[in-house]
């Protein structure tokens, strides 16, 4: 029994480790070679994106956009086939400096194997108290094409005004691990009642 309850926890764990975060570098802890201020497996555009150590929801480093020249960055996620017609997760810690206001937009673009555009998903802008992060979190059922998640971030503001990114999780729908679960310990109710 205690065989079959540990291959079951097991299971859970590797099945955990598979279905866990897609986003590389979520924290932006890792920057390219030779390039400290770009972040590792992130595409930066405009002027004023870079990685930062001033303000880090957790770890050392995070993601700022300046607000000036549309800046904008983001991260293709690949391979998400069999996630297809399933509802997916983000969820964002982020903060404005330099004063209240809005103009951040959060957003994910599901595209098919081709990368072509199925959909588009993003906040209304969304309004920053200054400094202090805060939790953004949305979900989406994808299109029954979807092979990639293009998860962004961009501003328009012209102000001044800093926007702090941190901590970005793109994840399936949580009940699945919890079927995993069930299927797994059933399997081992079973073969302990064929013993």
């Amino acid at each position: 029994m205690k065989k079959l309850v540990m291959m079951a926890a097991v299971g859970v764990m590797t099945a955990s480790m598979a279905m866990g975060n897609w986003v590389l570098n979520p924290g932006f802890e890792e920057h390219e070679v030779d390039e400290t201020w770009n972040p590792s497996n992130w595409t930066i555009a405009g002027s004023g994106v870079w990685r930062n150590d001033a303000n880090p929801n957790s770890g050392d480093w995070h993601l700022s956009i300046d607000a000036n020249q549309d800046p904008a960055a983001d991260q293709f996620v690949f391979n998400l086939g069999d996630f297809a017609g399933q509802e997916i997760f983000l969820s964002v810690w982020w903060a404005g400096v330099g004063g209240d206001g809005g103009n951040l937009f959060i957003g994910m673009n599901e595209r098919d194997s081709g990368e072509n555009f199925l959909a588009n998903h993003e906040s209304t802008f969304l309004f920053a108290s200054d400094g202090v992060y805060q939790q953004y979190t949305t979900s989406f059922v994808a299109d029954e094409d979807m092979e990639i998640v293009e998860v962004y971030f961009r501003t328009d503001e012209v102000d001044g005004r800093r926007f702090d990114i941190d901590d970005v999780s793109l994840i399936p729908e949580p009940g699945t691990m919890g079927l995993l679960a069930i299927g797994l310990m059933g399997v081992a109710a079973l073969r302990r009642r064929l013993k």
